[in-house]
């Protein structure tokens, strides 16, 4: 009798065994049957339909941007899962010279394509990964083009929400051709859309001279303020000078971000970064007033968490010199958090704004995009022993400088730019 139990036992063990293997060899065939890879066909010089395009120095460049839709459709998976973005370019050389595409302009930390295959490959199935990392590989642009040639394919960058900066490098032995593309994209609402372009076109524009500008700068507010327009808020601590596509270019080079406007997912995504130590690189910044309306754009730099960043905003003024715009703005570092009993969650801010404003300066002549620069007053002075505050109760402590950089579409080198010779900061 115990011997037939003791059989028992042990065919019943056996098939226990059996059927968790079985179990398990189903779930490695359910996962591999899944792996079906089924990218679309990608013409790449199908691009040019519907892209953005310019034309410099006998240089065409297109580009275009695919929904997150049309790149799971177009690669057979979802990419911006894995915060990739693939850009579509097209470019003709209609010169007589070779010409070198340059894709670290477009994205500092751009992908391979391998790269970017190995980020969404499926886990048991080897053969549609390298399906996939063929159709990646095909996909990917060349670097050369050569005279009277053209060149097509994508650029796997880092995932944009909002609006895409795309700069485009070309570049042969004793020349470089830059090109600067502001993409929107309707994958999530940016704080600059918010703004009301017709009003602001409408508003007339005072062409100035130097002299006359150095007196502008000096006579507008020394801060934005609140809504309402009674309380003070970040000082007005830089001014730029140049098209949009002189201004934006730099800062894309440097790796300043778009922001979100401020809403729900968005505030519950900031939430999440402050307390639990996640990047969010397009936080929301609250918008402050200036010439009876908030800021018309927003960029920030942000480190580990929404908690520290380098956040600045801009305003376009009714300048102009040179037929350039005249941009004023405020720049600031956030360093942690604060709480009170009125706002209980509020951003730590660096009270010595003019680091804030020097690390823009380095920043920006480090980009090889700045003519001149100086500074000018309108600040006003107030040192650390007495700070100045905002209606938040934030204190602030400054030499009341602005900084003023005159920007250029043309790269600058360092020795050859020039110094307006306004005002010269104290010693720090």
């Amino acid at each position: 009798m115990e011997i037939r139990l003791r059989v028992l036992d042990g065919l019943r063990r056996t098939a226990l065994r059996t059927s968790r293997a079985s179990a398990l060899l189903a779930v490695f065939a359910i996962a591999g049957g899944c792996a079906c890879y089924r990218p679309a066909p990608i013409d790449t010089l199908a691009l040019a339909a519907g892209a953005v395009t310019q034309d410099r120095a006998g240089l065409r460049v297109s580009v275009a941007i695919p929904s997150d839709d049309e790149v799971e459709r177009l690669f057979g998976v979802s990419l911006a899962k894995q915060n990739i973005q693939p850009v579509g370019l097209v470019i003709a050389n209609h010169t007589e010279d070779a010409y070198w595409f340059l894709p670290l302009a477009l994205d500092p930390d751009y992908f391979t394509p391998i790269e970017a295959a190995n980020r969404a490959r499926y886990r048991f199935s080897g053969s549609a990964n390298e399906r996939m990392r063929a159709q990646f590989l095909a996909s990917a642009i060349g670097s050369y083009v050569g005279p009277g040639q053209s060149i097509s394919g994508f650029v796997f960058t880092n995932l944009s929400r909002g609006v895409k900066a795309v700069n485009v490098d070309l570049f042969r032995a004793d020349r470089l051709v830059q090109f600067f593309f502001m993409i929107k994209i309707a994958n999530v609402k940016a704080d600059y859309q918010e703004v009301d372009l017709e009003k602001l076109d409408a508003e007339p524009i005072r062409d100035v001279s130097e002299a006359e500008l150095r007196a502008a700068l000096e006579a507008m507010p020394c801060c934005a303020a609140t809504e309402d327009g009674r309380g003070m808020d970040d000082p007005l601590n830089f001014v730029l000078i140049g098209q949009a596509d002189e201004v934006f270019p730099n800062f894309v080079r440097s790796g300043w971000q778009v922001t979100e406007v401020l809403r729900a997912s968005s505030a519950l995504q900031t939430f999440w970064s402050y307390f639990f130590s996640s990047q969010y690189q397009h936080a929301p910044i609250s918008p402050i007033y200036l010439f009876g309306r908030r800021q018309d754009g927003a960029l920030q730099k942000s480190r580990e968490t929404a908690r520290e960043r380098n956040h600045l905003r801009i305003w376009r003024t009714q300048l102009r010199l040179a037929g350039k715009p005249v941009w004023i703005g405020q720049i600031s570092r956030d360093v942690g958090l604060t709480f009170s009993w009125k706002s209980f969650i509020g951003h730590e801010v660096d009270p010595d704004v003019d680091e804030a404003r020097n690390y823009l300066a380095q920043d920006m002549l480090r980009s090889q995009g700045v003519a001149r620069f100086g500074w000018v007053k309108g600040v006003g002075a107030a040192p650390s022993s007495q700070p100045h505050h905002m209606a938040d109760g934030s204190p602030f402590f400054t030499d009341g400088l602005r900084l003023v950089l005159l920007l250029d579409r043309d790269p600058v080198p360092l020795d050859e730019i020039n110094l307006l010779g306004w005002e010269k900061p104290p010693p720090r």
